[in-house]
């Protein structure tokens, strides 16, 4: 992909916002990148000096568009060596929320959702919860959360699967009680060995392109919310697509550049994260770049899933950045935006928070 890009390293200094009066400057190698990954052609710019409020990242930053791919990205950028500082605060840090109780409630609510959609009703939730489940299915934004957090494996036959950014193992332990074969692939060092404790499975923290698996590894690769934060989106699909067995599946999840949340709070749309979302994508984007890797695009979508907590952690950003410290937005009109999202995304389908994409080797 270096063929596609105009890139050049320089020295910048950028700086941490710790409080409102306190700016303490750092040194970061970064990388200019002045053309679409996609097409080539010259971005054009769309948001500048733009801080990480949400964990509070070093650094002030920039992103440039394509008009003609959809595609959002970072210039400049850090380099992948560097990424690692960007990331110290980085969710499982971060304070808790003052909607935790509803969001344990959610938690349980989601657990029961994907072990339904899983074929087993009981699995790590209450016979009350499986019963809320089986009865909320009739809405199709519930079933949505089902297909979603199974990463639309439920109905594949188990096979072996490969997670990306597996984090602390949640996702692979799901997957390895319907009977999958798991391994994940997860930077964080702490993480992965958390995990591969948690599985008793292989959980490597290296990248993918040094992992060494054959070709036709893999039945399943899924990649839930990481093509956003690597440097090469379309190398990394297509090493993906040397590992897929044929007829294997790949299921991306990622921030929608086209959604609801983005046209509402432009630069302060929690889907922008800068500086560790590297590339943002809109459905006809992350298309081109699919199918730029080698792969056929088998489903593409939009998701309202996430509204609610893209709605809150956007208002809070809005706010700091007009001077404020708000800690946290509102649990109801977080929910009223879910209300308007799924009555605007019937009727325009691309609208909602979360764009996900199934694809197939060619």
């Amino acid at each position: 992909m270096g063929g596609l890009m105009q890139s050049s390293t320089t020295a910048r200094p950028i700086s941490l916002h710790q409080t409102e009066d306190v700016v303490k400057p750092v040194e970061a190698e970064l990388q200019e990148r002045k053309n679409c990954v996609l097409c080539s052609k010259a971005g054009t710019p769309v948001y500048a000096n733009l801080r990480d409020y949400t964990f509070g990242a070093p650094g002030v930053w920039d992103y440039l568009g394509c008009r003609d791919c959809g595609l959002l990205w970072l210039s400049p950028r850090p380099r992948a060596s560097e990424m690692g500082r960007f990331y110290a605060n980085y969710l499982t840090h971060q304070p808790k929320s003052d909607h935790a109780a509803a969001r344990k409630l959610y938690d349980k609510f989601k657990q029961a959702m994907w072990a339904r959609a899983l074929g087993q009703p009981t699995l790590g939730s209450s016979w009350i919860w499986g019963q809320m489940a089986r009865i909320s299915r009739v809405d199709p934004f519930v079933r949505e959360i089902g297909r979603i957090g199974t990463m639309y494996l439920a109905k594949v036959r188990p096979g072996r699967l490969l997670d990306l950014g597996c984090g602390n193992g949640s996702f692979l332990e799901l997957m390895q009680s319907a009977g999958w074969q798991v391994v994940g692939i997860e930077p964080d060092p702490k993480a992965a060995k958390l995990a591969a404790v948690r599985l008793g499975a292989t959980v490597l923290s290296e990248q993918l392109c040094d992992a060494g698996f054959e070709d036709g590894s893999f039945d399943a690769v899924t990649l839930h919310h990481v093509i956003e934060h690597v440097h090469d989106p379309v190398g990394t699909m297509a090493e993906c697509r040397r590992i897929l067995r044929t007829g294997g599946q790949i299921v991306i999840a990622t921030p929608n550049l086209s959604s609801m949340g983005h046209r509402l709070f432009k630069a302060d749309w929690r889907g922008l994260e800068p500086p560790r979302h590297l590339n943002v994508f809109s459905p006809r984007a992350l298309t081109r770049a699919v199918e730029m890797a080698g792969l056929r695009v088998k489903l593409v979508q939009t998701s309202a899933r996430s509204a609610v907590g893209n709605w809150i952690e956007s208002r809070v950003i809005s706010r700091r950045r007009g001077g404020t410290q708000e800690r946290q937005g509102s649990l109801l009109g977080g929910l009223s935006f879910l209300a308007w999202e799924r009555a605007v995304k019937a009727l325009r389908p691309e609208v909602g928070e979360e764009l996900v994409l199934v694809g197939t080797p060619n």
